[in-house]
Parts: C-alpha cells; structure tokens; sequence
C-alpha cells in the first residue's frame, strides 16, 4: 500500500528553545549563515567543532531559529541529534516527520522503505538538515535517504562535533568552523546576562567573587 503524503508542516523550520545566549559567538553565527544562505559552490556541507560544552549546539540552534525570522528560500530545514552512538531510525524519523511522513503506516515501513520515501521527497526541495553532537564514526546520510546530489542546487547539510577529523568524514572539507571558549569580556558578559546585574550590585564584593568564577 503506498504511503499517502502529508506535505510539508506549515513552516520551513521549527523554532528551538535556546538555554543561553550566544556571547561572542556572532561572528561565527554570520559567517555560517552566510554560508548557509550563499549560492556558492561546494557550500553543502558545513562542520562546526569544538570541545564539548563550548556551545556548539546553542550555536546550531540559533542557526535553525534564524530561518524563523530571516527571509530565505529553503523548503524545509529538518533538526536531529545523532549523540554518539547514532539511532539511524530516529534520525531518519526525525526527517520523515519534517516533510509530512508521520503516520503510523509509514513508521512499520522498513528502514530502506523510508529512505526511499524521503530521497523522492527532498530531492525536489532545497532543505537544510541540521545535524547535532557527531561524533567519530561517520553517518551514511545516503543509506539515510539524504539526496545529496541535490547539495549542488543549493541545499545544505550542517552538524556540530567535537573532532575537526569528523567534518572531513563527512565532507566539510572547505566549510568548517572551530567554535572556541569564550574570552574574559564575552565570559563576563554571558556571566551578568545569566546572573543578572541586579545580584551582582547587591553587595560591593560581589562583582569581584563572580569576576574570579568566570
């Protein structure tokens, strides 16, 4: 029984709560975006790295949440996380349920049912898949049902990991960005954002004790 095609959800993307604010991540968020939104060639696939806990994934967060509030001319952009050990079939169901696969006739389909169902839809959309928390081992996006043959007309595929040697696996050779710590300044900014200035002005020693925390 063929499955029956719910369309696109209203929305090419879902906004995602952001724990924190990004602090001196901006340029990093620009240079992305533009990545991302430039009709460049060899622009597909775009790496994020960097040691864990540094932001990475509030980084690819606000990326997601910028296609909510920036004009665009992508279809869909799809959110997963991968964690280190991958759950291929939930990945791949976060994807079906981005473009309408959600029912639970199309949940019993097999693992290589689904991948066909979602290369015949996304390879007529220009979609962004965004890709969390990779780790070593490589992903098969193809075995997946990723096209990526449509990455030269313009979609885009952009993950977060922790090693550099990840984004050559997956084939961000040119487009791969090192998320680094914060400096003193950004750190204190992002210090009095979360604390507030009203708890650090409540006692003259307090500035300095949060100054030596952060």
């Amino acid at each position: 029984m063929k499955e029956v095609y719910e369309g696109v959800p209203e929305g090419a993307a879902v906004a995602i709560a952001v724990d924190r604010t990004i602090v001196g991540q901006e340029s990093i968020l620009d240079q992305v975006w533009r990545c991302i939104t430039e009709q460049k060639k060899n622009n597909g696939i775009i790496g994020l790295y960097g040691m864990g806990g540094i932001g990475k994934t509030t980084l690819l967060k606000q990326v997601n949440n910028k296609f909510c509030s920036e004009e665009h001319d992508f279809d869909v952009v799809i959110w997963s996380v991968v964690s280190r050990e991958p759950n291929l079939k939930q990945i791949q169901e976060d994807i079906g349920k981005r473009i309408g696969f959600s029912t639970d006739s199309w949940q019993r389909k097999s693992f290589g049912e689904r991948a066909s169902d979602i290369t015949n839809t996304l390879r007529h959309k220009k979609f962004v898949l965004l890709l969390d928390d990779i780790w070593e081992s490589e992903i098969d996006l193809t075995k997946l049902g990723v096209p990526l043959q449509t990455l030269d007309s313009g979609s885009r595929i952009v993950f977060t990991t922790r090693f550099e040697g990840t984004c050559g696996k997956m084939g961000a050779h040119k487009n791969r960005y090192k998320v680094f710590c914060l400096g003193d300044d950004d750190a204190w900014k992002l210090f009095e954002g979360v604390v507030g200035s009203y708890v650090l002005n409540k006692h003259p020693d307090i500035p300095k004790l949060a100054d030596d925390v952060a």
